[in-house]
């Protein structure tokens, strides 16, 4: 609503002091024609505030650049306070001249940037480019020129690094004064007159390497002034280092090892190559020349098989240098023995070696009691206790033979002498000697062997015998036992053993009806049998006078383990008449022990 409208429209209301209020037709919009409204709250009554949802608009606020009447004077963004200012670009470089517009939007023909110092011409503006240094136009606007010679050098400032010193310029010589003469932008770069050649120095020795070239006016670190370097990598190598044999030319000299390096060893002619050399051929080098070695101890330079390493041998010949010939350790030195007893055989603990054989030894060393001539390996075995012919036994063939030569058993024997027959023999138990019957078939010592011919031993529980014809005397026999046993025990404790071979002829006479006839050691029957008359022939039993009453030998024998210090032998029957018309009896009886 127009100002000047409202002020009218307030003034007609006052006049009139009969209304309260005027009609609702003659109010402003949105006036109800009550009291005052500011609705966005910026100081300005609705009906003075051209928009009073916003706060930012008001007659007493700032125009700015927002296509918005802010002060609500009718007019958008006029005299806006944030308005640019706007130069005519005649030329159009970009750059304007002249009195600027203020305004939220350029004008025809107009730009934001000023400053323009010809604005007919487009070369002339603040953001033109002077290159030529020697044109003295002002094209950028700054009020001066690329050209100046302060230095009277002949070259513009532009053309040279510094005008106030007319020594400096591009065609001036650049030298070793921390300057850059020459104005190529390196300071005392290489190319000056008076620059100095140095060499990379990687080894820091001092010595440089050749290939490695510097041309400066300072030798940087890492450089050395001299180039006489042969391997740059190895500080130990320069010209003035000590030659040593270490493959490498030490002081480059352009030779390698030679004979007068410090370490140089001392070399001697090897004429026989056996390694070792003769002390009087004797020249200095690193490595050994063909022909040369580095001892020098050889006693005999024409024969390789003389040097220390030689092996000494019983050749009247000092093979080994040692200032000894044929001493006892040569090679093929022999071995003697002494001979103490003098009978050819040698002590084996009493060695020593020698070339030749000394006096009172041997090359024998087989006597096994250098103190006796008669004990040797050639003497011969005798039952005396001691090895005579040092085959390691003691008695051995002849073991049992006598009371010095005792064995413990009869298996002993054997084994001493497998060949050894059947007899008599020594053996030792508990330290007392008897003579004992050896079984050498069965390896066992008869203990028992009665075939009562001269009577029965008192061991037996019936000793009356009976002579039986054909066969001999029996013990029992007819007229004598019928049912019963006949039964023996020995005492065998001298004799330790683990078997007992136990032997009896078992004689069955006259008229058995099949009664039971057995024969046991140590009361475990070994045998047994029913036996008939009608077996048999008629030999010393009841003669009938015909035939059927038969005498019969039953020829027993059994091998029992056995270890008792005692063994009891017996047999048996079971006849149930008297001994005069059936009975038995036995015969050669024996025990062996082993």
């Amino acid at each position: 609503m127009n100002k000047n409208l409202l002020l009218i429209l307030l003034g007609l209301a006052a006049c009139d002091p009969s209304d309260d209020k005027l009609p609702p037709e003659s109010l402003p919009p949105g006036d109800s024609g009550g009291e005052a409204v500011d609705e966005d709250g910026d100081g300005s009554p609705a009906g003075e505030d051209c928009d009073d949802t916003d706060p930012a608009v008001s007659p007493s606020a700032e125009e700015r650049c927002d296509g918005i009447d802010n002060d609500c004077d009718g007019a958008v963004d006029d005299d806006a306070t944030d308005a640019t200012a706007w130069t005519t670009d005649a030329d159009g470089d970009g750059y304007g001249a002249g009195t600027p517009t203020l305004a939220c939007e350029p004008p025809e023909g107009t730009v934001s940037q000023d400053g323009d110092c010809d604005d007919a011409d487009a070369r002339y503006n603040p953001g033109a480019e002077e290159t030529d240094c020697a044109d003295p136009n002002d094209y950028n606007c700054d009020g001066s020129t690329g050209f100046a010679d302060t230095d009277g050098d002949g070259f513009a400032a532009c053309q040279e690094c510094d005008d106030a010193d007319g020594a400096v310029n591009p065609d001036a010589t650049e030298v070793c004064d921390g300057l850059d003469n020459n104005c190529d932008g390196i300071t005392d770069g290489a190319d000056a007159a008076d620059a100095q050649t140095v060499y990379a120095d990687t080894d820091g020795d001092s010595y440089g390497d050749a290939d490695f070239p510097l041309v400066t006016c300072e030798r940087p670190e890492g450089y050395a002034e001299r180039a006489l370097d042969c391997d740059d990598g190895d500080g130990a190598v320069n010209p003035d280092a000590t030659e040593v044999c270490d493959g490498l030319d030490n002081n480059c000299d352009g030779a390698t090892d030679e004979d007068t390096a410090a370490d140089a060893n001392t070399y001697y002619a090897d004429r026989d190559g056996d390694g070792h050399g003769d002390a009087d051929y004797a020249l200095a080098a690193c490595e050994a020349p063909t022909g040369y070695v580095a001892t020098h101890e050889d006693c005999d330079d024409g024969d390789g098989a003389v040097s220390p390493d030689g092996v000494e041998v019983c050749d009247e010949v000092d093979n080994d240098c040692d200032g000894t010939v044929d001493e006892p350790d040569a090679a093929d030195a022999a071995s003697f023995y002494d001979d103490t007893d003098g009978d050819g055989y040698g002590d084996p603990d009493a060695l020593s070696l020698a070339c030749e054989a000394p006096s009172g030894a041997v090359a024998d060393n087989t006597d096994c009691d250098d103190a006796v001539i008669n004990i040797n390996p050639g003497a011969a075995e005798a039952c005396d206790g001691l090895d005579n012919n040092c085959d390691g036994d003691i008695d051995d063939g002849v073991l049992g033979s006598g009371l010095a030569c005792p064995a413990s058993s009869c298996a002993d024997i054997l084994a001493d002498q497998p060949s050894a027959p059947s007899g008599d023999y020594n053996l030792e138990h508990d330290g007392v000697v008897s003579v004992v019957e050896c079984d050498m078939d069965e390896g066992c010592a008869v203990v028992v062997n009665e075939d009562f011919e001269s009577g029965a031993s008192s061991a037996w529980s019936l000793t009356t015998t009976y002579s039986c014809g054909a066969f001999s005397t029996i013990l029992g026999g007819y007229g004598i036992i019928a049912g019963g046993t006949l039964t023996a025990t020995w005492d065998v404790s001298d004799y330790p053993h683990t078997e007992a071979l136990v032997s009896l002829a078992y004689i069955k006479l006259d008229s058995w009806d099949g009664e039971t006839a057995s024969a046991a050691v140590d009361g475990v029957t070994f045998w047994s049998e029913g036996l008939y008359y009608y077996d048999g022939a008629e030999v010393c039993g009841w003669n009938r006078g015909y035939e059927g009453s038969y005498d019969e030998r039953h020829e027993l024998s059994a091998t029992v383990a056995h270890s008792a210090d005692t063994i009891t032998v017996s047999a048996t029957s079971a006849l149930n008449q008297d001994a005069g018309d059936e009975s038995f009896g036995i015969d050669d009886v024996r025990v062996c022990l082993r």
